[in-house]
């Protein structure tokens, strides 16, 4: 099922899912790197023009995986990921958590989200417990988890399945949907890891380069300011406080989109 990507922009898309490792790899024409200037979210649109007046600029180093990316590289990757999701079903007003590190995957995920109007859950790594993890869970009510299989030594994937009843013997080889008593609105698992994960997405499986009609694009005149994009979760529950796309902008959470923005030079772990 999520899977197997059905295009519902036109019957002859042809499909280049490529990871963290490919998606950047080809140039990128002045045309695409305009794309998105006229989003009215000034999170969206200031991070285009950034790009859009230099490219080959380079925005970031991942010490980690040891990879330098220029700023239209970066663009590359968070478009091609943002492409790959709504292909794959996710919309506007959509939910997502992210129980990640400071990381690429993190990064991108967060941009992607931004550009397509969806909101992101920020778990804390941290959390390395059974009823602290199904508490933030209740509390970010998201439709997909993005998750470090391993972190800090701590098997997180092992930990995911004591906290779900029914994530522990989810097997999704033949496309069946996950169904949850107790997490309603939580359907997909998406690790960071290289292996095959029963009942999860690879996440470097997740990207659609260069599509023939960019669903991202469709999005700009209803991506706007005003949308919230951002919340932390807390094991002590409670409501969700959202920050906007508005409102993100020069915090720390969203550091990196900052310096993008202002073409300055990172590094992240």
């Amino acid at each position: 099922m999520f899977r197997k990507a059905v295009n519902i922009l036109t019957a002859g898309s042809k499909y280049r899912s490529t990871g963290l490792t490919g998606a950047a790899n080809k140039s990128v024409n002045a045309a695409f790197l305009m794309q998105g200037l006229r989003c009215s979210s000034a999170l969206v649109a200031q991070f285009e023009t950034a790009v859009s007046k230099l490219p080959a600029r380079e925005a970031v180093r991942y010490q980690e995986k040891n990879m330098k990316w220029t700023a239209s590289n970066f663009k590359a990757y968070t478009d091609s990921h943002a492409n790959a999701l709504l292909e794959h079903g996710f919309s506007i007003g959509d939910t997502i958590a992210v129980w990640l590190p400071d990381s690429a995957e993190k990064h991108v995920t967060m941009l992607a989200a931004a550009k397509m109007g969806m909101k992101v859950v920020d778990i804390d790594p941290k959390i390395s417990n059974v009823a602290e993890l199904r508490i933030v869970l209740a509390q970010a009510e998201c439709k997909a988890l993005f998750f470090d299989p391993i972190n800090d030594q701590q098997d997180k994937l092992l930990l995911l399945r004591k906290a779900i009843p029914e994530f522990y013997y989810y097997d999704d080889t033949h496309g069946q949907a996950f169904h949850s008593k107790h997490f309603p609105h939580l359907q997909y698992f998406v690790h960071t890891g290289f292996d095959l994960e029963m009942g999860c997405l690879n996440y470097k499986s997740l990207f659609l380069r260069d599509p023939e009609v960019s669903a991202v694009d469709a999005l700009k005149n209803q991506v706007n300011d005003g949308l919230p994009l951002y919340a932390k979760a807390s094991a002590k529950g409670g409501a969700l406080i959202w920050k906007s796309q508005k409102d993100v902008l020069g915090t720390v959470e969203w550091g990196f989109a900052d310096k993008l923005i202002k073409s300055e030079y990172f590094e992240s772990a």
